[in-house]
């Protein structure tokens, strides 16, 4: 990936040369990049050529996205997602320890 400066931004190309301008910020000191936005209702965020994230609505402290996606590329909540794997460590140590 190549970081090109532009206009203040930064934009990070593939070796297409496609990419969009970003501000790079970390969430945690020594942790991965993450990329910060803003965006307005109606705007959309691309990622790659099939995923697109669409605002929807912003109302008191809360942010409602439309996710445009391939159907077999599985979309949850993180909330969720820990939960299942939560409950799948349990299940595997269970099976694990009566096996």
């Amino acid at each position: 990936m190549l970081a090109i400066g532009f206009r203040g931004h930064y934009r990070y190309a593939n070796a297409r040369g496609g990419g969009l301008p970003l501000a790079p910020h970390r969430a945690v000191k020594g942790g991965p990049a993450v990329l910060v936005v803003s965006r307005k209702i109606g705007e959309r965020l691309l990622i790659g050529d099939k995923i697109a994230i669409t605002i929807v609505k912003v109302a008191g402290g809360a942010v409602r996205l439309g996710v445009e996606a391939p159907q077999e590329l599985p979309i949850m909540r993180e909330e969720l997602a820990l939960e299942i794997r939560a409950e799948e460590a349990v299940m595997e140590a269970s099976n694990r320890s009566s096996g």
